[in-house]
């Protein structure tokens, strides 16, 4: 009897092993937990990873933040200064970011001075609460990472500005300056009874007696108080004069050469380029000679459309003569040497070279020509371009057939003389002296990210 029984049990429990009906739902049913807490963690670890990616974005703007106010600062700063900037830059994002109090963020930014440059760190440790991990012991996930920008301390060198003071230079820098302009010139033309009240949107600077007074319509502008891009211009370089004084990274690094067309329209015949200062360090030397530097004259008014009055590509050509081999910059034995630029772009004068533009009569009106710049990079010099759009101010067919197409293919040509990275265009309105200056520390102090 009792072997019977103990054969009826194990039939009974092999049946019941054998039997796979109903197995996944009870596998499932003690899987899921384990499911669960791995898809938790996962989810948590994606979560500190996508939090580390999102800090290291953070940290890399705010190094480069900083390196770009430490080569920009018009003041020593102190050496607990840089590392607030940094820590307030970081932390203002970071708090932004993880307003809901999931992520603890603290920064570590310092400055390292390594002599020829300096070095920016931002360094950061984040804890992120979890909620799975917990369950094994980790109540959050601590995240670290470290962003480093440099910016250099400028070497030595020699900066060289050349400044067309040419007429086009005396548009107004707005639309509604221009307005302005053509509105005044126009009445300044009926009080004197004179037959042409179209006016003349440049600042005409006749100089001729023989022309009389009429001709001249610079007081004009300047008894209206409307200013013209050749001072913007001026302004715009006693900025970078100040900046280069009163910069501790620059200060006693440089020495400026300022260049311009020539002060007459008969003297830029004769010799496309006067140099006003040569190897200046004194600030007050160098503001006194920038202040020389106005509007070209035109002693005969019909000179000019006969034979231009813009030998912007001759002027590039006999600054190229002068500028010797760049150095390194290493010490003032080896200088860097650098040319910036400041036009609209076109060469307007006597037909003497092969023409890319339009010719009338004796003159050429083109582009700048891109072989003195050419020149120039090829012998180390950094070459940087501030491009002045020319507006379509005059709407004859002299302006449609003679002068459009040059003005379209000026700013192509301002951008191929620079060294890759260093050109500007500026559009009427634009801020010329805001953007010279950044122009200049791009040049001088070129901060990046080295980690």
């Amino acid at each position: 009897m009792a072997g019977c029984i103990r054969r009826m049990l194990a039939l009974s429990l092999r049946g019941y092993l054998q039997d796979r009906r109903g197995n996944f739902g009870i596998l499932t049913a003690f899987l899921m937990p384990v499911l669960l807490f791995t898809v938790g963690m996962a989810v948590e670890v994606s979560k500190a990873l996508e939090v580390r990616t999102n800090l290291q974005e953070m940290a890399d703007a705010a190094a480069l933040q900083t390196a770009t106010r430490l080569g920009g600062a018009r003041e020593e700063l102190a050496d607990d200064a840089i590392p607030r900037v940094a820590n307030a830059f970081f932390s203002a994002q970071a708090e932004r970011a993880y307003s809901d109090g999931s992520v603890r963020v603290e920064a570590e930014p310092r400055v390292i001075d390594r002599g020829s440059d300096y070095v920016v760190e931002v360094g950061y440790r984040a804890q992120i609460a979890t909620w799975f991990l917990r369950l094994l012991g980790y109540d959050d996930i601590t995240v670290t990472g470290v962003a480093e920008a440099t910016v250099s301390r400028p070497g030595y060198a020699d900066l060289h500005i050349l400044i067309d003071n040419s007429p086009s230079m005396g548009i107004p820098p707005t639309l509604e300056d221009v307005a302005r302009l053509l509105t005044v010139i126009r009445t300044s033309a009926r009080a004197l009874n004179l037959q042409d009240t179209a006016g003349c949107e440049f600042a005409c600077h006749v100089t001729s007696e023989e022309e009389g007074p009429s001709q001249d319509y610079l007081p004009v502008a300047r008894a209206a108080g409307i200013p013209l891009r050749i001072d913007l211009v001026r302004s715009g370089v006693r900025d970078i004069v100040d900046l280069f004084q009163s910069n501790h990274l620059l200060k006693d690094r440089f020495r400026f050469n300022l260049y311009s067309l020539g002060r007459t329209m008969s003297g830029t015949l004769q010799n496309p380029l006067l140099q006003l200062t040569q190897s200046e360090t004194e600030p007050d030397r160098l503001i006194s000679a920038l202040e020389e530097i106005a509007l070209m004259g035109v002693e005969d008014a019909d000179l000019g459309p006969a034979l231009g009055a813009t030998r912007l590509t001759d002027a590039i050509d006999a600054l190229e003569r002068r500028i010797p081999p760049s150095g390194d910059g290493r010490d003032p034995a080896h200088r860097r040497q650098m040319v910036l630029i400041l036009s609209d772009g076109l060469q307007d004068g006597p037909q003497y070279r092969p023409c890319s533009g339009a010719v009338f009569g004796p003159r050429c009106l083109q582009a700048v020509a891109a072989a003195p710049c050419r020149l120039l990079k090829e012998k180390g010099v950094t070459v940087a371009t501030i491009h002045l759009d020319y507006y379509r101010l005059l709407r004859g067919s002299f302006f449609s057939r003679y002068v459009l197409p040059s003005v379209i293919q000026s700013g192509d040509a301002m951008s191929a003389c620079a060294s890759p990275g260093f050109s500007m265009k500026l559009d009427f309105g634009e801020h010329i002296p805001t953007n010279m200056v950044n122009l200049f520390v791009q040049m001088t102090a070129n901060p990046h990210l080295t980690q």
